[in-house]
């Protein structure tokens, strides 16, 4: 699992090396400066700063301060660096007995990790990973849906695909007397835990925390940043140019197709992304509807991503099936009668709670409500394209 977007604050624990929240700037050099320290590499042609340097409450990327050659070595991260747990993290991505064993597998590498990330940021100062602790400390916590108010969680679980753990994960995986499974949980109601757990799985890359690789936006359909090299590899993680980045170009990695991502691209879409990192992702959205995970009654998996150029025009890109050859779309009629009623839901729940007219009548934090809102948009348009495009087959097929 991978980051979003940081908003340097207020310092969140007292035990923590103090900074302000102009001290933004300070806190990335000082970073830098560690990771070369300890023999890593940071290219002097990127820059760590806000998207929009006037203003302070603008997310935070990295960009091409000059022209980048395709292949051109953008950072190296020596494993001296990570905050992890290898000599304890169970492989999610290995053949598992089931689904459920792969999800347990993750869901004890973030609980070991979280953990982990308490010890140090408890150590505050005296951690030896303290720059990057400092900067750690200096995130703004609630930015996932999980820790959302209690209105927007409910309306955002209203929205989502009935069954979906978008706003839940905590409480049902993770929360001490709350858990599906009492021997798994994690953690207390205690906030720094919970904000501890929420900042892993935001940041994490399987069993390891790893800095200014963390600090990559997403983007799936303009991503020019890549590993090159395992988290797990000794020499380090490698992120080199994957095309020609111009200079002031935003610096973009994919946080679902990655090195050591396995099938997180064919097993996550857009749902997970606003869960587990607190947006919705640009083009292409993509959408995947699982058969063995008792919510979506369609017999088969169904994948699909919807793409744009940039302008009205928008098409649907299927999963395609290895061993066919071809690619797949709707399968059967269980799974056209999924969708439709799906569709109908969520025009349902748009009219109910007004958000076809995208109109903000303040029952839910602003910030809120528009994320809420894109996803909700993204989902309806995403469930009409894919009906149409089934129902255009249907008729192309009749008339033949």
């Amino acid at each position: 699992m991978r980051l979003f977007l940081f908003f340097s604050t207020m310092v969140l624990f007292a035990s923590a090396v103090t900074h302000s929240i102009d001290d933004s700037s300070t806190l990335v050099s000082e970073l830098v400066n560690w990771v070369q320290s300890e023999e890593g590499f940071v290219n002097d042609k990127i820059q760590i700063r806000r998207v929009d340097p006037a203003d302070p409450n603008s997310y935070f990327g990295v960009f091409a301060n000059a022209d980048i050659d395709a292949h051109e070595v953008l950072m190296e991260i020596p494993q001296s660096c990570y905050i992890e747990i290898f000599d304890v993290a169970k492989d999610e991505y290995v053949v598992q007995d089931s689904a459920e064993d792969s999800m347990a597998a993750y869901h004890s590498n973030i609980c070991n990790l979280s953990h982990r990330l308490m010890e140090e940021m408890e150590l505050g100062n005296g951690s030896e990973y303290a720059p990057y602790i400092a900067y750690l400390k200096a995130q703004k916590p609630g930015q996932l849906p999980v820790s959302w108010s209690q209105s927007g969680k409910d309306l955002l679980r209203q929205v989502l695909r009935p069954g979906h753990d978008g706003v839940d994960w905590i409480d049902m995986y993770f929360l001490q007397n709350n858990s599906t499974n009492q021997k798994d949980a994690c953690i207390t109601n205690d906030p720094f835990e919970i904000n501890m757990l929420e900042l892993t799985v935001q940041r994490s890359y399987d069993a390891a925390l790893i800095p200014i690789w963390d600090m990559l936006n997403h983007h799936n359909g303009h991503y020019n940043a890549e590993q090159i090299t395992s988290i797990y590899d000794e020499v380090g993680t490698i992120v080199h140019a994957s095309k020609a980045i111009f200079s002031g170009e935003e610096i973009l990695a994919s946080y679902d197709k990655c090195f050591d991502c396995g099938d997180d691209a064919m097993e996550q879409g857009t749902p997970e992304i606003l869960k587990n990192f607190g947006f919705v992702e640009g083009y292409p959205h993509r959408w995947v509807f699982n058969g063995d995970d008792g919510k979506f009654d369609g017999l088969e998996d169904l994948w699909f991503e919807v793409h744009s150029d940039g302008t009205d025009e928008r098409w649907i890109e299927w999963w395609f099936n290895e061993t066919t050859g071809v690619y797949d779309g709707i399968q059967n009629n269980a799974q056209m009668l999924y969708l439709q009623r799906e569709l109908q839901r969520l025009d349902e729940v748009g009219r109910k709670f007004n958000l076809t007219s995208c109109s903000y009548e303040g029952y839910v934090p602003f910030k809120e409500w528009q994320m809420i809102s894109e996803y909700y948009h993204a989902a309806k348009d995403a469930m009409m394209l894919v009906i149409g495009y089934a129902m255009a087959k249907i008729y192309s097929h009749s008339q033949i």
